[in-house]
């Protein structure tokens, strides 16, 4: 999985020059940078969404992927269970559904996510992405909105859950970094 060489100019603003990345099975890289240096719009390449002036995107194609993007993407009428069972992995049970909800301090589970907080949307959309069983894991601020504690307990249910994904985190907090573990950190 790579990206070569990568140009990328969006309106009139240099997005990227010359950016090179490579991800490895199994590995945790932490992406930082200041707002607008491109954290989203990387993930965005990797996913297709936007294609480089120049360059290569590589080794992704065919990928089960797993995605917490900024914004939550939850379907707002119906409940948690049900957000995430329509991406989770063919495999997963309501009963794991359940307690994956547990582990990341989440009690809401009977309610349209649209009455949910924040914290618990963010949290809904984690575990979405997680129990997809994904081979590549992308987080775009996965932990906006939670309390430390909650953050610590989330983190550890996606380093226990993801144990063989690849998994590329986007964030500015580079503590969200040391709790998930990351093996190699990436300045934008």
């Amino acid at each position: 999985m790579k990206l070569s060489h990568i140009d990328l100019t969006l309106g009139n603003t240099r997005i990227f020059s010359d950016l090179s990345l490579s991800l490895h099975p199994g590995e945790v890289v932490c992406v930082t940078g200041a707002s607008g240096r491109g954290k989203t719009t990387l993930l965005n390449l990797i996913l297709g969404f936007v294609k480089p002036d120049r360059g290569a995107v590589e080794g992704f194609d065919g990928l089960k992927k797993g995605v917490v993007f900024q914004e939550d993407r939850l379907i707002e009428h119906m409940d948690p269970v049900d957000n995430v069972l329509l991406a989770a992995d063919k495999s997963i049970t309501k009963a794991q559904v359940h307690d994956a909800f547990t582990r990341v301090l989440m009690d809401a589970w009977d309610k349209p996510v649209r009455r949910l907080s924040g914290g618990q949307r963010r949290r809904v959309a984690v575990v979405r992405a997680v129990l997809a069983k994904p081979s590549l894991l992308l987080l775009d601020e996965p932990f906006k909105g939670l309390d430390d504690h909650t953050l610590e307990k989330t983190a550890e249910f996606i380093r226990k859950e993801n144990d063989k994904a690849t998994i590329l985190l986007c964030v500015h907090n580079l503590r969200e970094a040391e709790l998930l573990r990351a093996q190699r950190m990436v300045e934008l």
